[in-house]
């Protein structure tokens, strides 16, 4: 059974005088102002929304995927665009990385996947930035709201012991990529 589409603009509401003057729906009272109440009181009764942009009709708690579509790809076509030389890449607003070219080729001959033809180079990153732990400390410190804040901080033995945590953390995470804002075809 197919649920029945009430628009905004056609929500089943009424002005009325009982012991209140205004906007009502299904027996809740929202006031008597001509702009806002009635807004309210249509919102409350109906199921969808008509885009304002497209006309396209969309569930009320949604957004217009028509719309949402057409500026992610306005988007990407604003990015600047690059010839591939290599390196690791990923396709536009997702998490598949890819290494190698060959690697991709793969990807797309055995899963079907959208927008494969949208592609962004990778940067390397930090997933830890350096000195992260230490700023943390810093500002545990500083929100103690303690006086006499002198001597409170990592000693310096502990700010070796902090920076060879860093490390070792960065070398067992590995290398970390992001996607950038140069896309390119291949």
């Amino acid at each position: 059974m197919e649920d029945k589409i009430i628009l905004k603009k056609d929500a089943p509401v009424k002005f009325e005088t009982r012991k209140l003057t205004g906007w009502f729906s299904e027996n809740h009272f929202y006031g008597i102002n001509k702009e806002k109440d009635e807004d309210n009181a249509r919102y409350c009764e109906c199921t969808h929304y008509e885009c304002d942009k497209c006309g396209s009709v969309y569930k009320k708690n949604s957004y217009c995927k028509r719309c949402s579509e057409a500026k992610r790809e306005e988007v990407f076509y604003s990015l600047e665009e690059v010839k591939y030389n290599g390196g690791p890449f990923f396709i536009y607003q997702s998490d598949k990385i890819f290494n190698s070219e060959e690697e991709y080729y793969d990807y797309i001959e055995y899963d079907s996947i959208k927008d494969f033809d949208k592609l962004v180079l990778a940067e390397e990153g930090d997933y830890l930035e350096k000195g992260a732990i230490n700023d943390f400390l810093e500002n545990y410190f500083s929100d103690l709201n303690i006086d006499d804040f002198e001597g409170l901080g990592p000693k310096q033995e502990t700010q070796k012991m902090i920076q060879s945590l860093e490390d070792a953390i960065r070398k067992e995470i590995g290398t970390v990529y992001y996607p950038t804002k140069l896309r390119f075809k291949l």
